[in-house]
């Protein structure tokens, strides 16, 4: 079998639906701890199964000779979105990255994604009640296999303007340094 075909028999068995879940918002971490090593830890014994609650400090008395340690450093923004479509049927949107080839368009994981059309003018809701449109600007395939939203926002300037999006694009495009 090849790469491709196992990618693809991988991601028919991943349905998107099984990562939305609701995350209460004390739960989620505004920023870092002022000591790193304080943040929590949770260790997994994979032979029983046993949960431990640690802190990061504890790391380098786990780790033996010869483990792996794979470090993340992603970054979270702030990108979830909640649109209407003009029949008033609503959408959520959870940009992804910045097209680096098409200023003021982003990749964008979508539900519902079946019924969006290219052109299709989206209008986003904030917290705020502020309100402004976006357009399908077509679609992608990611890397996984899953189908991707282009999303429009228009002259990239008015990102930041109607969507309090400037810590995105002030993380990811040069546009707004």
């Amino acid at each position: 079998m090849s790469e491709n075909q196992e990618r693809s028999s991988k991601s028919e068995l991943l349905k998107i639906e099984e990562f939305d879940y609701e995350l209460p918002q004390e739960l989620i971490a505004q920023a870092p701890l002022a000591v790193r090593e304080s943040s929590r830890l949770l260790v997994v014994d994979r032979t029983t199964g046993q949960l431990q609650h640690l802190q990061f400090e504890n790391l380098p008395n786990l780790l033996k000779p010869g483990d792996v340690l794979v470090i993340n450093d992603t970054k979270v923004i702030p990108a979830r979105l909640h649109a209407l479509r003009k029949s008033g049927g609503t959408i959520k949107v959870l940009l992804l990255k910045p097209e680096t080839t098409q200023p003021g368009i982003w990749e964008a994981l979508v539900t519902p994604i079946k019924r969006l059309k290219v052109g299709e003018e989206l209008t986003i809701c904030q917290e705020n009640g502020e309100r402004f449109q976006i357009k399908v600007a077509g679609f992608t395939t990611g890397a996984d296999g899953f189908k991707r939203l282009l999303v429009n926002f228009g002259r990239p300037e008015s990102i930041a303007q109607q969507c309090r999006l400037c810590a995105i694009a002030s993380l990811y495009s040069p546009l707004f340094n």
